[in-house]
């Protein structure tokens, strides 16, 4: 038996049909692509860092990377020894490269791997985080690590405040020879 139906039932079936299409597509986690291979990478940066910022203030500067937790992190280590040190933890949890900044001004904000990345061309992306509002808030928005070859790198950190980028920190960076 075929019951007629009015265009508010038809309305309300295509919202629940598209509101369980999207909580789907939120959970879907994409499959690891470049995430293992990128926190290699990483992984072969440990050791000293230095160089300057490629602004007009040609900062000296210095990055650490240290393997930790049997390989299972790698932190980087940003003016390290300094009261302005900072670090970010870089592990893989469920195959995805994540990160967490814990930051100089308080806050932690916390990336992912962009989609668009390769392990030579490292985008860590916003993806929420504590102790801050990030809507309102000065916040680390994301990080770029460029490897140009096995001894120079250059790492860009990203700046908003609230959703308003206010700019960034280019570092071009050669490996410190390690001292026997």
């Amino acid at each position: 038996m075929f019951v007629q139906r009015g265009t508010g039932f038809v309305v309300q079936m295509l919202a629940l049909a598209v509101a369980g299409a999207a909580c789907a597509a939120e959970l879907a986690v994409p499959p690891p692509g470049n995430d293992a291979a990128a926190f290699e990478q990483l992984k072969s940066l440990e050791g000293l860092w230095a160089g300057k910022t490629a602004d007009e203030s040609a900062m000296d500067v210095q990055v650490r990377f240290e393997v930790m937790s049997s390989g299972k992190a790698v932190f980087e280590h940003l003016f390290p020894g300094t009261e302005h040190e900072m670090v970010t933890a870089y592990f893989l949890a469920s195959g995805r490269l994540q990160a967490t900044h814990y930051c100089a001004i308080g806050n932690q904000p916390a990336y992912r791997l962009a989609a668009d990345s390769t392990p030579t061309d490292i985008r860590m992306e916003f993806a929420g985080g504590t102790g801050f509002d990030p809507l309102v808030d000065q916040h680390a928005h994301g990080v770029q690590i460029v490897t140009r070859d096995a001894d120079h790198i250059e790492v860009e950190w990203r700046f908003q405040k609230g959703t308003q980028p206010t700019g960034g920190k280019r570092m071009i960076l050669a490996r410190v020879p390690a001292t026997g």
